[in-house]
């Protein structure tokens, strides 16, 4: 069903840098992870019991696309960026790719979005039919990871040529495809953005006998991860908000600004749900007492992508016989 959409501007903050104490990384997750909206998605919510009328996570993507469209075709969105404590929002128009879940935006040069996006590449958007009240409402929220993308990537000619309308601007000067391709390579970047994870709203929901806000993951959503020290031993521990398609995790470590190397044998097989997280524990018993280890948790979806999750450190030392670990 094709609806007649109008742009509401919302003010909506970037995801911020993440923040926590030495050795602990705590993921804050705005708006999606409140306890009011986390009970509009899962637990008891009007007439839905707790895990009740929530779409599978293949649902919710279709939903999505049926609001944002598909290659060659665009949206204007709300665009919220951060960098040095300083956010702002934008409207702009982006493109949607919905078999890797990806939004492409084409922008001049060096613009203050994508310098933010370069130092800090979490990014928010917001998209929204008009709003009628409580009873009739209609958006998206979404988060992502953003890669700035110059004019002389191989992969800006594959956007134009794949994903972004570009074709318009032929009705407007006139010129060559190729040539219009060869001048905005000259004059633009391209933002991808990667969606983590997107809150769909819509009052129709519940006519079909689902909730009004649905959400669509990408693996899996981190809440925190630990990073315990002991005598010769590093005890990690990582919790879940969420996971959707998730096989499972790798744990990564590097010594003292090295590179990272897995560290466990096999994967550690996924336990949450889409409605429910976990809670995760690994040792790391080849530690060696004072040198600094820094970790990673890499989350392997259904299709085999890895998302890296932290890092966070610790330094084990045998003075842990005595005071603990």
């Amino acid at each position: 069903m094709h609806l007649k959409r109008r742009m509401c501007i919302v003010v909506c903050m970037a995801v911020c840098a993440l923040v926590g104490a030495p050795g602990v990384l705590n993921a804050q997750t705005p708006d999606a992870y409140t306890t009011a909206t986390q009970g509009n998605l899962v637990d008891e919510w009007s007439s839905f019991g707790p895990g009740e009328g929530i779409m599978t996570n293949d649902l919710v993507k279709e939903k999505i696309v049926e609001y944002l469209g598909g290659l060659k075709e665009t949206r204007l969105l709300v665009l919220a960026t951060s960098y040095d404590d300083m956010p702002i929002t934008t409207v702009a128009e982006f493109t949607l790719d919905p078999d890797t879940m990806t939004l492409y935006g084409l922008h001049e040069v060096d613009t203050e979005k994508l310098i933010h996006m370069l130092y800090n590449p979490n990014v928010c958007f917001n998209y929204n039919e008009e709003y009628g009240g409580f009873g009739d409402v209609h958006g998206i929220q979404i988060k992502g990871t953003a890669e700035v993308i110059d004019g002389s990537d191989p992969e800006f000619e594959r956007i134009l040529l794949e994903v972004a309308p570009y074709e318009h601007y032929q009705d407007q000067i006139g010129l060559p495809l190729d040539a219009i391709r060869a001048m905005l390579a000259g004059m633009m970047q391209a933002a991808k953005v990667t969606i983590t994870d997107a809150i769909i709203m819509s009052s129709h929901f519940k006519e079909e006998g689902y909730r009004t806000y649905q959400q669509w993951l990408r693996g899996v959503k981190l809440s925190t991860i630990t990073a315990t020290p002991g005598n010769a031993n590093v005890a990690l521990a990582w919790t879940t908000e969420a996971e959707s398609d998730l096989s499972g995790f790798n744990v990564y470590r590097a010594a003292s600004g090295g590179d990272y190397e897995i560290i466990n044998s096999t994967l550690i097989a996924a336990t949450g749900s889409a409605a429910a997280g976990a809670d995760y524990t690994y040792t790391d018993d080849t530690a060696m007492n004072f040198i600094e280890y820094s970790y990673m948790i890499g989350s392997v979806d259904a299709a085999g992508d890895e998302t890296m999750h932290g890092p966070v450190t610790a330094m084990p030392s045998w003075f842990y016989i005595f005071y603990g670990r």
